[in-house]
């Protein structure tokens, strides 16, 4: 950032005797041929009899589905939430009131499964993580969801782990199986930089009985991450983007600017589920809008009527009166807010690269 005239002052504070996170590494899937994977299974029901919440953390919303819907059906008498991008932001209002009481994680779902919209959006406190493989900085962003109440002077020291990381490969000819194993591999996140992640992973965090040595450790970890990356393609590709996008005064820079952005497709509608809902309450607005309507065609024909058959001067007082009808147009106003607010409540939109 520096280097591109960006000024900053780095501000740390690293909590010296904190070790939240006892980690286990899973080779295999979350998902195992379009089901969630019998040995995660096994794990959450395990975590669930020691009264314990759990977070499970997805890389694509159709991963986050499938699980939770194995989960739903495995577990019928536990609270257990969806929770991802594509939610209406009046469903994702009703799921984030779970979370309202940030002092007590006991009104928590049992199980939350959900996507990367966890790591930065939500100051949610759960007792366990498991979760696919990502990049090294997403995963820390996930585990900072765990124990989240524990701020400084604390040791993590059950015997059974609280993070469960699966799909960790570390050998470049296991790409195929990051493919297979990891949902958006490829896609969501370069396969190099999930690599990378599993390389430092089982060299640095499995080698060390699977335990994260406080916060410090950390923070060294990701700058060796991204120090390692460097060599990488997907350095290589950031850096040539920053360039275009830093440069964008010129015609050609403008042109490679949109070829980047040409690739991705946003795309806004309303879930067919909602249609239903979202129809009935259009109709009560058309319906008020149509009534005030009449309300005003009234008053109107009756103005026209009086102004064709009074004075001059009668005539001034009426075209005052027609100029004054605040309360027309804030009712008016009113109706066209509410339509506007069915529309923001109701609507969704999906961001995919163009294939």
């Amino acid at each position: 950032m520096k280097e591109r005239g960006i000024n900053f002052e780095e501000v740390k504070y690293i909590p010296q005797n904190l070790k939240k996170h006892k980690i286990k590494i899973v080779n295999s899937g979350i998902i195992a041929e379009k089901k969630c994977n019998p040995y995660v299974i096994n794990e959450v029901g395990s975590y669930l009899q020691d009264n314990k919440k759990i977070l499970i953390v997805l890389n694509t919303i159709n991963a986050a589905k499938i699980v939770y819907e194995n989960l739903k059906k495995e577990f019928p008498n536990k609270n257990c939430m969806l929770l991802h991008s594509q939610f209406t932001l009046a469903d994702r209002k009703k799921k984030e009131e779970a979370f309202e009481d940030k002092n007590n994680n006991k009104n928590l779902p049992d199980i939350l499964v959900a996507t990367q919209v966890v790591e930065v959006s939500l100051d949610i406190d759960y007792d366990v993580l498991i979760t696919e493989l990502a990049p090294l900085d997403s995963l820390f962003q996930r585990m900072g969801r765990i124990l989240r109440r524990y701020r400084e002077d604390f040791k993590y020291n059950e015997e059974k782990p609280n993070v469960l990381i699966y799909g960790v490969r570390e050998k470049e000819e296991e790409e195929e199986e990051i493919r297979k194993n990891v949902s958006g591999a490829g896609n969501v996140y370069k396969i190099d930089v999930l690599l990378e992640t599993s390389k430092l992973i089982k060299s640095k965090i499995k080698s060390k009985n699977n335990k994260l040595r406080g916060e410090n450790e950390k923070i060294k970890l990701v700058e060796e991450f991204y120090k390692n990356l460097e060599k990488e393609n997907y350095f290589i590709e950031f850096e040539k983007t920053l360039d275009i996008l830093d440069s964008l005064y010129s015609a050609e820079s403008k042109h490679k600017a949109q070829k980047i952005f040409r690739d991705i497709i946003q795309i806004s509608g309303i879930p067919s589920n909602k249609i239903d809902e979202f129809l009935n309450g259009l109709a009560e607005t058309i319906d008020d809008m149509g009534t005030l309507v009449e309300c005003y065609d009234r008053f109107y024909k009756d103005w026209r009527g009086k102004y064709k058959k009074v004075d001059e001067n009668k005539k001034e007082r009426l075209k005052k009166k027609l100029k004054n009808l605040g309360e027309f147009k804030r009712q008016k106003r009113e109706i066209n807010s509410k339509v506007f607010e069915l529309i923001a409540d109701s609507q969704v939109t999906y961001i995919r690269a163009r294939t």
